[in-house]
């Protein structure tokens, strides 16, 4: 695989605004010790997300990351979801090694006995290999759920507070997942109180740590961006998923990549694929191909 000219190049300049010494190599490992090759990283460190290309199992970091608390997603273009997994933060050295575990998507539902969808159904992940994962704590207004998880073993429990149900799943990498939890397991009344109680303090603790952040800190407000009346006459004649993209992109300030799209609205590789080249031929999106990423931005006429 050859890094496409443009990369390289921008790649040169963004070397040369940082000084040699606020640069850290990182080599990509697997639990065995193996190189992850061809592979592209979505790195999230502050709030702030960056992609960036692994061809040859290395990345090069600037010194904004070094002992800074940071998540490393890695993709494997040859599967449908994120396959490998970091949590941490960097020593002040130059050169780093980086385990990562291998991980897979699951989306899940959690249902009573008569089929109806739980939303607000307290969750909780029981997996075979230990994992710094961070997992959904209750369903959403829907009753889903989505998460990644180590591959292998991992019993997910739900439970509304009078009802339990359980559901075990095998994960491989990379490969989606869809599991559904049913309650039907009766708590006794010891199990309700202990249930009610570990709510509780669950409650008391989010509530405690809410408010040390925000005296800390201001919270910033994210604004969708302005529609033009050009983009508002198309987003009408778009179908369901098409909007769904477009949307998304504009979300993200008008700038996002595929990888981004398909792993935040759930939608398989090769139906975003015939999508988005149905928007970028209708002039709704335009798409620059690096390798095999994808950058997406919303076309600029309607952006006026």
């Amino acid at each position: 695989m050859k890094l496409p000219f443009v990369m390289a190049i921008c790649t040169l300049l963004a070397l040369t605004s940082v000084s040699a010494a606020e640069l850290t190599t990182v080599t990509l490992l697997d639990q065995s010790g193996q190189p992850l090759t061809d592979v592209i990283a979505h790195i999230t460190t502050g709030g702030e997300q960056r992609v960036v290309l692994a061809l040859d199992g290395n990345i090069i970091l600037d010194g904004t990351l070094v002992q800074s608390p940071f998540t490393i997603h890695l993709e494997d273009p040859n599967t449908e979801g994120m396959d490998y997994f970091y949590s941490g933060k960097l020593d002040n050295t130059q050169t780093a090694a980086l385990p990562f575990i291998a991980i897979a998507p699951i989306r899940g539902s959690v249902q009573d006995d008569l089929a109806n969808l739980v939303r607000g159904a307290q969750l909780e992940f029981d997996c075979d290999k230990p994992t710094t994962l961070a997992f959904p704590e209750k369903t959403d207004k829907y009753g889903s759920f989505t998460a990644y998880v180590p591959t292998g073993r991992c019993v997910i429990a739900a439970t509304n507070g009078d009802v339990l149900g359980t559901v075990t799943v095998t994960s491989v990498r990379g490969e989606p997942q869809e599991t559904m939890i049913v309650l039907n397991q009766p708590l006794s009344a010891q199990e309700r109180s202990l249930y009610i109680f570990g709510l509780l303090i669950l409650v008391g603790l989010i509530l405690y740590f809410m408010g040390t952040r925000t005296k800390k800190r201001k919270r910033t407000v994210v604004q969708k961006p302005k529609e033009s009346r050009e983009l508002k006459t198309i987003l009408k004649t778009l179908g369901d998923k098409e909007r769904a993209i477009v949307d998304y992109v504009i979300e993200q300030n008008n700038v996002t990549t595929s990888s981004k799209v398909r792993h935040a609205l759930g939608i398989p590789k090769t139906t975003l694929t015939r999508i988005l080249d149905k928007l970028e031929a209708k002039r709704v999106l335009e798409i620059t191909r690096e390798g095999k990423l994808k950058r997406l931005q919303l076309a600029e006429w309607l952006k006026k």
